[in-house]
C-alpha cells in the first residue's frame, strides 16, 4: 500500500536557544521517537526544528514543494502560536498536534524536568489561534513512550490516506433533495469544487425499466435468501419479486457507474415502491446510503467503513427522558448486518408515507454494543464532523410499529447529549459504526480538512 506523505513540525522556543543554545540537545531522543513512528506508516518531510520566523517560511515552502497531506507538530518546549499558524492557515492542511512530553509526571522531580516537559501550553496557544482561523486541527495526546499514544498517532497518520477516500464519490440519486432540509443542502457544484464529488441522476422511471430487464433466476435466488433469513409475513410474493428486481437494478447501476453510495427522497419515487429493500441490501453490500436525498451524508459511508466493519444510516429519533435513550429509526432504512445473529427478523410490506404502493421494510432486533455517531454538516466556511460514542441497548420491538427501529443510550445524561449536539450544530442525519471509534472518526474529520467536535 502506497504510503501518504506528511510533514513533521517540531517546535521550539528561541529565547532558549538564546539563553543557552545546548537546552535543545535534550530532545533529540525526544524528536527521534516521533519520526520514527511516523515513518513507520507514511512518507515524512521533516524541516528541522523550527524556533524562528526563518524557520517557519522554509517549512512552508518545503511542506508546499513536497505537497504533504497533513502537518504533524510536536511542541519541544513553550512555542508561541504566531511562530507558525499563519503559515500553517495558508497551507490549508489538517494539523495534528501531538501533545506529547518526554517524562511521564512529576512525582520524583528533577532539575530539568520543568524545561523538558511543559509543551502542552503551547499546543493549547496555537490550538486557540488555529480553531479562531478555521484550521481543521485535531489533538493527541500522551506520554511519548506510552502505547495507547503511540498506536493513536498511527491511527492519525492512517486516517491521512482514508481520507482520501471521501474525495471523487460518485453517488446515485433519484428524485430531488428533501425541500427545505437545510442541515445537508449543499449546491452539487460545492461538493464538485471542494470534493470532486459527481452526482448521477437515477429516475424512478430508468429504475422501473431496468428492474424488469433482471432475469427471473437471479430474482429467484434472492427471494430464496430472503427467506432463509426473514419472516415473509402477509407479504405477497410480487411485492418481494418487485422490491428485489430494484434491488439488483440499482446494484447493476452502481457497478456501471461506478456508484459508492446512492441516495433518493421516497417522494419522487412515484413510479415504482419507495426502495428502501434496495437501500438497505446496498448497505450491507458496503454502499454508502442516506435518506431524503442527502448527498452529504451518503458521503460518509465510504472512509466509515475503512475502521468500522459496520455501518448504517439512521436519525436519533424520539426521546425516552425517563430511561435515559434515544429510539432509533427512519422511515424504512437500517442495514441488516446490524440484526442479531441467530434470531429471525422479517420483511414486512407498508407503503411510504404518501406512497401508492408496498415498499418491502427490513424489521430485526439490532445486536447490542457499543456503537459511534457520526454527523456531517456544514459550517460558516466549509464542514464538519460531530461524533461521540454510546451504546446500542438490548430492547424488544414495539408491534406498534412495523419501521426499522433500535435502542441507543448516549455517553451523556440525555439532557445534556441533545443540547451539546445541537449546540455543535449536529444535523438530523447520522451514520451509525459498530464499537467506539471516535478517535479514528476525530482523525479522519480532521484528515479530511474538517472542523471536528466531540460530544
Amino acid at each position: 500500500m502506497k504510503k501518504t506523505k506528511i510533514g513533521f513540525l517540531p517546535l521550539y522556543l528561541k529565547l532558549y536557544d538564546d539563553v543557552d543554545p545546548s537546552l535543545r540537545n535534550a530532545f533529540s531522543g525526544f524528536v527521534r521517537t516521533m519520526e520514527d513512528t511516523l515513518k513507520s506508516r507514511a512518507s515524512v518531510v521533516n524541516p528541522g526544528i523550527v524556533a524562528t520566523k526563518t524557520g517557519a517560511r522554509t517549512m512552508e515552502d518545503l511542506f508546499r514543494k513536497e505537497n504533504v497531506s497533513a502537518v504533524f507538530t510536536l511542541h519541544l518546549a513553550y512555542s508561541q502560536s504566531y511562530l507558525v499558524s499563519e503559515a500553517l492557515a495558508r497551507l490549508n492542511l489538517p494539523v495534528f498536534m501531538l501533545d506529547a512530553t518526554k517524562d511521564s509526571g512529576f512525582q520524583k522531580m528533577k532539575p530539568d524536568f520543568l524545561m523538558n516537559n511543559h509543551g502542552i501550553h503551547g499546543v493549547m496557544d496555537l490550538a486557540s489561534v488555529l480553531h479562531a482561523k478555521g484550521v481543521a486541527y485535531n489533538v493527541i495526546a500522551g506520554q511519548v513512550n506510552d502505547s495507547s499514544f503511540l498506536k493513536k498517532v498511527g491511527s492519525a497518520v492512517d486516517s491521512t490516506r482514508l481520507a482520501a477516500g471521501f474525495m471523487g464519490q460518485i453517488v446515485g440519486l433519484t428524485g430531488q433533495p428533501f425541500e427545505m432540509m437545510g442541515d445537508f443542502e449543499v449546491p452539487f457544484k460545492r461538493l464538485s469544487k471542494m470534493f470532486g464529488v459527481n452526482v448521477v441522476r437515477i429516475s424512478d422511471r430508468l429504475l422501473l425499466d431496468l428492474s424488469g430487464k433482471i432475469k427471473r433466476a437471479a430474482v429467484s435466488k434472492v427471494v430464496a435468501e430472503d427467506r432463509k433469513r426473514f419472516a415473509m409475513g402477509h407479504t405477497r410474493q410480487s411485492d418481494h419479486e418487485d422490491s428485489v428486481r430494484v434491488y439488483l437494478a440499482l446494484k447493476q447501476l452502481a457497478t456501471t457507474n461506478r456508484l459508492s453510495a446512492y441516495t433518493m427522497n421516497f417522494l419522487d419515487t412515484r413510479k415504482i415502491a419507495a426502495p428502501f429493500y434496495a437501500a438497505n441490501r446496498l448497505m450491507e453490500d458496503g454502499l454508502g446510503y442516506a435518506g431524503e436525498g442527502d448527498v452529504l451524508t451518503a458521503l460518509l459511508a465510504k472512509p466509515l467503513r475503512e475502521i468500522s466493519k459496520n455501518v448504517t444510516f439512521s436519525e436519533f429519533f424520539c426521546p425516552d427522558w425517563k430511561r435515559g435513550l434515544i429510539l432509533m429509526s427512519h422511515m424504512g432504512e437500517i442495514n441488516p448486518a446490524f440484526a442479531c445473529r441467530g434470531e429471525k427478523g422479517s420483511l414486512r410490506p407498508k407503503k411510504a408515507f404518501g406512497g401508492e404502493k408496498n415498499s418491502l421494510y427490513h424489521r430485526f432486533t439490532v445486536k447490542p454494543g457499543k456503537a459511534t455517531f457520526v454527523n456531517i454538516s456544514k459550517t460558516a466556511a466549509g464542514f464538519k464532523l460531530v461524533t461521540g460514542a454510546g451504546e446500542i441497548v438490548k430492547a424488544p420491538l414495539y408491534e406498534c410499529l412495523d419501521t426499522p427501529q433500535f435502542v441507543f443510550r448516549p455517553r451523556l445524561e440525555l439532557p445534556d447529549f441533545l443540547e451539546q449536539y445541537s449546540l455543535a450544530g449536529g444535523g438530523h442525519h447520522i451514520y451509525l459504526a459498530e464499537s467506539d471509534v471516535v478517535s479514528d472518526v476525530l482523525n479522519l474529520g480532521t484528515a479530511m480538512n474538517m472542523q471536528v467536535l466531540k460530544i
